[in-house]
């Protein structure tokens, strides 16, 4: 199997991709900066478009959410 080459676009988030998983985490502004080790008016300025949201801060978002999917499945096993 042929070993796959990242690109830097690779890791480039929408706002809107940004935005949903802000909401689905349930997470104000500055509890997400907090969370990622950012401002909470860069939060606002990746929310409104005018930043663009890549590298650290897009696997940061993708590594809370994949990390909250984890816990919710988890403690849905433990409840059977």
């Amino acid at each position: 199997m042929a070993k796959r080459e990242y690109h830097y676009h690779d890791l480039m988030m929408t706002k809107e991709e940004f935005i949903r998983i802000q909401d689905q985490l349930g997470l104000t502004g500055f509890d997400l900066a907090n969370r990622i080790g950012a401002t909470p008016d860069a939060v606002s300025k990746w929310r409104n478009g005018n930043n663009p949201i890549k590298g650290y801060i897009a696997l940061s978002m993708r590594y809370l959410l994949l990390k909250e999917k984890i816990k919710i499945a988890k403690d849905a096993l433990n409840s059977l």
